[in-house]
């Protein structure tokens, strides 16, 4: 069977969290209201959906309506192409291709905002299959591990010797339930996230090699 190494998008690849952060979180408080938002907490990994579920434990009076509407007038270009890709993601990439690698990319974020990223990154095309979670009418999000099951069996990819790289905690457990090795990617976190049920950490790029090379 083959080895695959599966990325997620947001906060790996490219640093957009900070982004999301800056222009969600005023949208979120002037939907929501302020007290709503600080009781929601971090948001980092989750969908719109999700997000909603956690409102209406706090306000069963929000709008599920309301939050897409505000979500639908987040400027998407502006996020991908302010936001900085990671370094060394694509000399990663190239490596791992080099390798033998069979290398996917599961994401929250939707397919629009897959390809803004990808043509970004100059070895996009060793990326050989991206699967967009959003909206998807049959794969739960993360931290279901529906997407990574979905990816490594197209690859016909063994879970126990292949590798996802996660930074947030929802796509962490989407992938250890997918019986990956998971690799926290730390890089890009936001202030004060602490990561959670990583089979190891990494702060750079050029670390994941190191690991991969060491299992």
């Amino acid at each position: 069977m083959n080895q695959a190494f599966i990325f997620d998008m947001d906060g790996t690849l490219i640093d957009s969290e900070r982004t999301w952060q800056l222009l969600e979180k005023p949208m979120l408080e002037r939907v929501l209201g302020k007290d709503t938002v600080l009781r929601l907490g971090s948001t980092v990994g989750l969908n719109a959906s999700q997000i909603f579920e956690r409102v209406q434990k706090i306000d069963p009076s929000a709008s599920f309506e309301d939050i897409m509407e505000g979500y639908a007038g987040i400027d998407l270009l502006a996020v991908y192409e302010s936001s900085q890709i990671t370094s060394g993601a694509d000399e990663l990439i190239s490596s791992l291709d080099s390798k033998g690698y069979k290398i996917g990319l599961v994401t929250q974020s939707s397919q629009f905002c897959v390809e803004l990223v990808l043509k970004r990154l100059s070895h996009a095309a060793k990326i050989a299959q991206t699967l967009s979670l959003f909206r998807h009418p049959r794969l739960m999000p993360k931290p279901s591990p529906d997407g990574y099951i979905e990816i490594l069996r197209a690859f016909n990819a063994e879970p126990k010797r292949s590798f996802i790289l996660e930074d947030s905690n929802a796509g962490i457990q989407s992938g250890k339930s997918a019986g990956a090795f998971v690799i926290g990617f730390r890089g890009n976190l936001l202030d004060g996230y602490q990561q959670t049920g990583a089979d190891a950490y990494v702060d750079a790029m050029q670390q994941v090699t190191e690991i991969i090379q060491n299992r």
